[in-house]
């Protein structure tokens, strides 16, 4: 069985664009991991969130709870994250890792430097630009 990991920044993203990605994943069989900020969700209300955890974890998917800060966070912070994501893949040897906000990608893709993890980034829009 292949082993996913989609990781997010803040929950919200998992929401609002990726349900049916993590269906399809289920449904092919994979098991499937979601890392992003649950407890500071993002622009959601707190009963979409709490829905949002009911609603993966029915999936059977597994949620992990990294401690991502808003933009580009602090030094420490982001140092921190770096190594829940270290250690998370570390502990579960996934076949991939896609990630779907641009701190999350930074910050994932250096964790799992040297694992041989393929690691795919979707962009969700171009925040740098402003036309």
């Amino acid at each position: 069985m292949k082993k996913v990991l989609m990781v997010a920044a803040k929950a919200n993203m998992i929401q609002q664009f990726n349900m049916r990605n993590l269906a399809i994943l289920t449904n092919l069989g994979a098991e499937v991991h979601v890392a992003a900020a649950f407890e500071n969700f993002g622009t959601v209300d707190d009963q979409t969130n709490c829905q949002l955890i009911m609603d993966l974890t029915e999936m059977g998917i597994v949620l992990h709870q990294i401690n991502f800060d808003r933009g580009l966070g602090r030094l420490m912070v982001n140092y921190q994250v770096m190594t829940q994501l270290r250690r998370l893949i570390g502990e579960n040897q996934y076949d991939l890792i896609h990630v779907h906000s641009p701190i999350g990608a930074a910050l994932t893709r250096l964790a799992s430097w040297g694992t041989g993890c393929p690691v795919i980034y979707t962009a969700h829009g171009f925040h740098f630009f402003r036309g």
